[in-house]
């Protein structure tokens, strides 16, 4: 409640002093006339009538009531609670203080963590591709027209651990026979352990059926082979480029141990970027798919690829 109204209602209570009585009288005087009909009693001090006419506390009034300082059907505005000043430090509970008074690192450091950080991810990601997969370049051109000099591919390196080695048609990359020196070759699988291989009148045989091999162009093979029965962890390879290969007709079966992995991915350059085909499954030939070619040792290439 404004502090005016309660020292008026105190010096109500208490009674008017004499010269508040003067001062009535000559207001009553005064304004005797102009309050006959008011509903005020004409008798009452000035005092007393300010009193009955002052407006009634807010929390007295009803929603609407009629002031005439204000809008009729508007509340007087209510002033807003004081605003609490900030508490301080020592005012903060313990972990709310401590988190604010904690120092902040230079924002140089922070970038220079987040390098290391990216740096590490980046090596880790490197090792990891390297260990399931290698990259190697296509030199020679024993594997046309499936693969062509400059050609890269990637190697998978770790199907064959769990898969327990190749298969028919698989284009392969591995370390060459020891006779053949410290190179790298890619050559496609055409016989596996256990199998009984010939080589007869241009065509590869397993066990006296003639193998379907779309991936030649109809290049024949030569010279005739066989029958030969592979042993346990030896597999028969060929270049699909048969007239200009060095491969088993050259050097024999291929141990499993000298397998690096499955040449399946060609990413460069883009214009032959895509799967490297296996073959597919092979069948007999029809009659009029026997190729025939000359007999004759092929003249080969002495480096196949390079990582």
């Amino acid at each position: 409640m404004p502090a005016a109204i309660i020292a008026r209602m105190t010096e109500f209570q208490r009674g008017p002093t004499p010269s508040a009585e003067r001062d009535d009288r000559a207001v009553g005087e005064i304004s005797h006339g102009q309050h006959e009909g008011d509903g005020i009693d004409p008798s009452a001090s000035a005092l007393e009538r300010q009193a009955m006419a002052w407006p009634l506390p807010t929390w007295e009034r009803g929603v609407g009531a009629w002031r005439d300082d204000v809008l009729i059907g508007i509340e007087p505005f209510e002033p807003f609670p004081p605003v609490a000043a900030p508490a301080t430090t020592a005012q903060l509970p313990a972990a709310v203080a401590a988190a604010r008074e904690e120092p902040v690192a230079p924002r140089h450091r922070g970038a220079l963590r987040e390098l290391v950080e990216i740096g590490v991810m980046a090596l880790l990601l490197f090792s990891l591709i390297r260990f399931v997969s290698q990259n190697y370049l296509i030199e020679r051109e024993s594997m046309q027209p499936t693969l062509q000099p400059g050609d890269m591919v990637l190697v998978d390196t770790l199907s064959y651990r769990f898969s327990g080695g190749p298969a028919r048609g698989d284009v392969v990359v591995f370390h060459a026979w020891p006779q053949a020196g410290e190179k790298d070759f890619v050559k496609r699988v055409v016989a596996v352990p256990g199998d009984a291989l010939t080589i007869r009148e241009g065509r590869v045989e397993i066990d006296g059926v003639p193998v379907d091999e779309p991936y030649v162009s109809g290049v024949s093979t030569t010279p005739d082979t066989g029958p030969i029965t592979l042993g346990t962890d030896a597999y028969y390879v060929l270049g699909d480029n048969r007239a200009n290969s060095v491969d088993s007709r050259t050097y024999g079966p291929l141990p499993r141990d000298r397998v690096v992995g499955k040449a399946w991915l060609t990413y460069w350059p883009p214009a032959t970027m895509g799967v490297i085909p296996d073959g597919g499954a092979q069948s007999p030939l029809a009659d009029d798919q026997l190729r025939e070619g000359p007999d004759g040792a092929s003249d080969a290439s002495s480096v196949e690829v390079a990582p």
